[in-house]
């Protein structure tokens, strides 16, 4: 409830909503406010060689 109020959903969308959807609702507002940082990075001479020996 408390992140459904953080969210902005007042209790009349709560009503109307499914547990899904204001789950939702909630992920997308999170996303909003703090983007996640982007996880990719150059790889390094030893991922190359890490990498070569999966193969």
């Amino acid at each position: 409830m408390v992140y459904a109020k953080q969210a902005k959903l007042e209790m009349s969308d709560l009503e109307m909503m499914t547990i899904g959807m204001v789950a939702d609702h909630i992920e997308e507002y999170a996303e909003l406010i703090k983007p996640r940082e982007n996880k990719t990075r150059k790889a390094t001479q030893q991922d190359i060689e890490w990498l070569k020996g999966r193969l």
